[in-house]
């Protein structure tokens, strides 16, 4: 299993650590190398490691490669020729060609999507014997991208952990200082995540709001000063509660004592493809309030544990209506979580390392 450090990067490499787990408790020998995102250097020396493997699985997320992401071609290339064994990739992003990546930087962003990008898809699809996204949209959105040959790209959701800790939300509130209803937001918190939607109806939604999370970076910074003066400006403090520190993230134990503390999380993302935070509130057994994206479209059709906002003046309607099916969806979200499980996704990680190996 071959992906990033947690020390260099959390979501994909939490994720490359879960699964390798997963998959070694179903007597599968696997060894977890890592690397230093947007390293070269560490990229090329944990090469030689992979000699021995019958399956190399590549985690691929174009934000790991640099600004450009121009290192991950000779990377590739080197590992493509040096391997022995089989190679599968997943994709934890897919970008359109008409996709706006950088708005801000329009030549690197045009490098990006006509260039560089292009040559990721092209290297992965010559050197994997399969890939891999989490959702069927995805699968459409790689081959109309890409034109990788449909049958190669393989459909295996995010797991989802039963070992995570869990505490009575009465008690998790206590420990927080929290009274009465609370609507969770967590995460990173940057301009695509939506908070500024819930700062904007924060009076019709009502007590309490908790915007919980990271941001490290100056781009998000300059976004999380933006947002404490909107706070101020409006006046809207006592709806809020808030807790951002640059190390806060899923390791540790307040994560999920404010997932257990939680009546509804909320989602209003802007942009997306897939979530680890989705995963999370499965893990903790509870609903979700999101934005309107394919995403939550494909979850919303089989499970009800996901209510959608399709204009954003409906946030408080729609967490409203949530509260008071809260029993209902708590129950498909403990449904979507069995369906879902880590140990049933590594059965399918299984089945494809085979598959590919006898072919």
């Amino acid at each position: 299993m071959f992906g990033p450090s947690e020390k260099s990067e959390k979501g994909v490499s939490i994720y490359t650590t879960d699964l390798a787990d997963a998959i070694r408790k179903n007597n599968v020998d696997v060894d977890l190398i890592t690397w230093k995102i947007w390293s070269f250097l560490s990229f090329l020396k944990a090469i030689p490691k992979l000699r021995k493997y019958d399956v190399i699985h590549f985690q691929h997320e174009f934000g790991m490669f640099g600004y450009t992401g121009i290192i991950f071609v000779p990377l590739m290339i080197i590992l493509g020729l040096f391997k022995k064994g089989k190679i599968v990739t997943t994709f934890h992003t897919v970008y359109r060609k008409d996709e706006k990546i950088l708005s801000n930087l329009k030549v690197l962003s045009w490098l990006k999507r006509l260039i560089v990008h292009p040559l990721h898809y092209k290297l992965i699809d010559k050197f994997s014997s399969a890939v891999i996204v989490h959702t069927e949209f995805l699968k459409e959105d790689l081959y109309e991208r890409t034109k990788i040959d449909w049958n190669k790209i393989n459909v295996i959701p995010h797991g989802v952990r039963e070992n995570v800790l869990k505490f009575n939300k009465n008690a998790a509130k206590k420990e927080l200082g929290i009274k009465g209803p609370l609507y969770l937001f967590i995460g990173y918190i940057a301009p695509v995540k939506g908070v500024d939607i819930l700062l904007k109806y924060a009076k019709h939604i009502g007590k309490t709001i908790a915007i919980v999370g990271s941001a490290p970076g100056m781009i998000r910074q300059n976004y999380i000063k933006g947002l404490y003066e909107y706070i101020k400006e409006n006046k809207i403090e006592k709806y809020l509660h808030i807790y951002i520190d640059e190390n806060f993230d899923s390791r540790g134990r307040l994560w999920w004592v404010y997932c257990s503390a939680a009546d509804l999380i909320l989602m209003p993302y802007q942009k997306m493809t897939t979530s680890g935070i989705f995963i999370n509130a499965m893990e903790s057994r509870k609903p979700v309030v999101s934005s309107d994206s394919k995403y939550f479209h494909e979850i919303a059709e089989d499970y009800g544990c996901v209510k959608i906002v399709k204009k954003d003046e409906d946030y408080p309607k729609v967490i409203k209506a949530s509260m008071k099916q809260l029993k209902k969806m708590e129950a498909e979200a403990k449904r979507f979580a069995i369906d879902n499980s880590l140990n049933n996704i590594a059965k399918k990680h299984i089945y494809l390392y085979d598959s590919i190996i006898k072919h």
